[in-house]
């Protein structure tokens, strides 16, 4: 999924696309992963959940927030 974002958009001013594993938990064959990443000239927060079939490792579901560019109004959250 990484590698796909980072081959898929051309990043500002020629940057390297960024991707970072923040939190990753399982349970047999499921796991949730969040990533910090940016893409396209934003940051964001991707939390996927994956499921393992036949052996494979599969994204089943993505939820993202992206972040604004002014610092100083981040989404700490619901309210």
């Amino acid at each position: 999924f990484v590698a796909g974002c980072a081959e898929s958009v051309p990043q500002p001013g020629g940057r390297t696309a960024h991707a970072e594993i923040t939190a990753m938990e399982s349970v047999g064959d499921i796991a949730r992963v969040t990533l910090e990443d940016d893409y396209a000239g934003y940051r964001y927060t991707d939390d996927l959940t994956l499921l393992r079939a036949e052996g494979v490792w599969r994204i089943v579901n993505k939820r993202f927030f992206r972040h604004p560019r002014d610092a100083s109004s981040s989404g700490s959250g619901p309210t």
